[in-house]
Formats: structure tokens, sequence, C-alpha cells
């Protein structure tokens, strides 16, 4: 199972470092080249565009710092299809950006349209951390 990472600031290079030490085969972007670098030289491979990496990997997952920038590399920028693009139907995508919920449910539409399974990240992972007790003050909320 590959994964793709797209995100390698504070959180993401935390959280796809721990994919790599735990053994998984990782694929990484991101806009700071020197970030991607680090992740080549612990073992990682990287992507040319988000599409590349969606095409490549079997789970996404996004983790950005804004509403703004996971638009841009989920939907893609002029010059560069984004990782809907690359998505086809088994694949997984995970959420984990700082983003708000109208534009996780308007992307998630996206996604879904392209017959992928959608997973909340951020919930779920919550859920397992804080366990079942989350579910009394949160519950998740399909697109």
């Amino acid at each position: 199972m590959k994964i793709g990472f797209v995100g390698l600031g504070n959180v993401g290079s935390k959280l796809a470092g721990s994919l790599l030490r735990n053994g998984y085969e990782v694929m990484v972007r991101d806009l700071n080249e020197t970030f991607v670098a680090d992740f080549l030289a612990l073992g990682a491979s990287s992507a040319n565009s988000p599409k590349q990496l969606a095409q490549a990997c079997d789970i996404i997952i996004t983790c950005l710092p804004s509403p703004t920038a996971c638009s841009a590399v989920m939907e893609g920028t002029p010059g560069q299809e984004g990782v809907i693009a690359g998505l086809c139907a088994g694949k997984i995508w995970l959420e984990m950006s700082t983003t708000d919920e109208s534009e996780i449910r308007r992307i998630g539409a996206l996604v879904q349209a392209a017959v992928i399974v959608l997973i909340q990240a951020i919930f779920l992972f919550l859920q397992a951390v804080v366990g079942p007790h989350l579910s009394e003050h949160y519950r998740y909320l399909p697109p």
C-alpha cells in the first residue's frame, strides 16, 4: 500500500515522518522543495504534481494550512491538475487540513462525484484518541 502525503508543514511533516518510521511506502508533495528533499533523504519518493501523487498512491492524505491551499491542491491550479484529476474508484482520500466545514463539504462532494471513498480523517483520528465519548459531543456529518 502506497500512501501519498501532501503538505509537509508543522503537522504534516510529523505525520508523514511517522508513516515512514513505521515502514509505509510514502510519496510526498509540498511547495517547499527543502521539505521534500528532507523526506527523500528518509526514503520517501516525491511527485511532480498532486495529480501524479493521486495516480500513484492508494491513500492520499492532505494536510494543508488553509481552505485556499486545500482547494488548489485538490482542484488544481492553472497549468497543474489537482488530486481529484488523479483519483479513481478504490482510492481513499484522508483530509487533515486546516479548513472549514463548508469547504470540506464542497470538496468532499467533488471527490464523491469522482467515485472515491471519503473519510473525514480528523473525526476518526480524534475518536480513536479520545475514545467513544467524542461522539457524545461531536458527530461526523458526511458531505
